[in-house]
């Protein structure tokens, strides 16, 4: 059976996002985790951890972490896992159409209030 959405995007590379990230890597998909903090994406890419955010968790070699969105552009699904205070400037930033196809879905999972 063929999986739909192998190159997932996540959007937030706090707790929540690096979990979900690990958790779609596990699972058989490449994916990109977007972080607003260079060092944190370069932290991820160069230890496997994200040192920052969830310490002391090994990170599986599926997941390429970057800074820019423009990397996302070849994802086939995103994940927005934002925390829900910064949701609104990131989905207006993603509905320029530079970082994602029209036919592209994006599954919120932001958080907070």
């Amino acid at each position: 059976m063929e999986q739909k959405y192998q190159h997932i995007g996540v959007i937030g590379a706090g707790a929540w996002g690096t979990a979900l990230a690990a958790t779609l890597a596990r699972g058989g998909r490449n994916v990109t985790l977007w972080s607003r903090e260079p060092d944190v994406a370069r932290q991820i890419t160069e230890r496997r951890e994200n040192v920052t955010y969830l310490k002391g968790i090994e990170l599986p070699l599926g997941i390429q972490a970057v800074s820019g969105l423009e990397e996302l552009s070849r994802c086939e699904a995103l994940v927005l896992a934002t925390p829900a205070q910064h949701t609104e400037g990131i989905a207006l930033q993603l509905a320029d159409g530079r970082f994602l196809a029209v036919s592209c879905p994006v599954i919120l999972a932001a958080k907070g209030i």
